[in-house]
């Protein structure tokens, strides 16, 4: 309850991932926790020096399946036993803080609207027996931290929910 409330409150967010432990699934619940909140999220692996070179690959592996939902939050490797790079956590969580506010022209986002569009058409709408294309007329924001957005177009009801991860995961990466 404590970690939700902070959540509610929070900006900015870290996951803190023990290295040593390895990614589990309270780290999940609590990644889920912080996306759902809708925070700008770092991700910081501590004791990354106390794990072994052969072992650092399948940790990475098991956070990044994990976190697949969180795949577009930095990570940032922080030695335990010497607290190097604990400098670049602030920086971080400024950066993270500016990302959430940033502002995106409408007409900037119709652009990429039609660019990912055109690289990959919705599925039809279903109505009766009858099958319609899905058209989108414009995009625009609505807020800041966390950044949302509003698409209008015909048959909201019929995209789909891998559709609309697809439309997130190209705007986050425009």
């Amino acid at each position: 309850l404590m970690t939700v409330r902070s959540l509610e409150r929070a900006q900015v967010a870290f996951l803190l991932v023990d290295a040593e432990d390895g990614f589990s699934e309270q780290d999940a619940r609590i990644a889920s926790l912080i996306e759902e909140r809708g925070c700008a999220v770092g991700i910081l692996l501590n004791k990354w020096d106390a794990v072994s070179k052969e072992r650092r690959e399948e940790v990475r592996e098991k956070m990044d399946h994990g976190l697949r939902f969180l795949a577009h939050s930095p990570v940032l490797t922080i030695p335990g036993a010497t607290g190097t790079r604990v400098g670049r956590i602030l920086p971080l969580a400024q950066e993270l803080y500016s990302a959430g506010q940033s502002l995106v022209s409408t007409p900037g986002l119709n652009r990429w609207l039609q660019k990912a569009v055109a690289a990959h058409e919705p599925s039809m709408a279903r109505r009766g027996y009858s099958r319609r294309p899905i058209k989108f007329f414009y995009a625009t924001q609505i807020g800041v931290r966390p950044p949302r957005f509003v698409l209008f177009c015909t048959e909201p009801q019929a995209i789909k929910t891998s559709y609309r991860r697809f439309l997130e995961n190209r705007l986050r990466e425009t």
